[in-house]
């Protein structure tokens, strides 16, 4: 990346697929991810209603996940907001996990609001 060349489809080792859940009855889908220093990821996901995945639907709810190195979830909790969280970044401090999240309210004329929030580094 540092050489600002496209990245080439051999670099892709393999395809783990991961159920999340659902929210409300929709199926949760990953929308952004974060890595930690010890090789984990923090990650976003919504419960877009929609089968398209160029269409936008009612949200029924994010949530902020946990994956292990080895592609487990070892940590998934729903937000406490109707808004689609699509944008994270993660930065260990101490015993927690400190976010910056961006919603996206599907409508351009509506400005994407920055979320602060913390989680347990668990």
């Amino acid at each position: 990346m540092d050489a600002r060349q496209p990245l080439s489809a051999d670099l892709i080792l393999a395809i783990q697929p991961i159920t999340l859940g659902t929210l409300a009855g929709v199926p949760l889908t990953f929308t952004d991810a974060s890595p930690l220093p010890d090789g984990r990821l923090v990650f976003t996901a919504a419960a877009e209603n929609t089968c398209d995945p160029y269409l936008d639907g009612p949200c029924a709810g994010s949530a902020v996940g946990l994956l292990s190195p080895d592609a487990v979830v070892t940590w998934l909790e729903p937000l406490d907001t109707q808004h689609k969280i699509e944008g994270v970044h993660a930065r260990r401090t101490g015993d927690r996990i400190d976010l910056l999240l961006v919603a996206d309210a599907d409508d351009p004329a509506i400005l994407s609001p920055l979320l602060a929030a913390s989680i347990p580094d668990i």
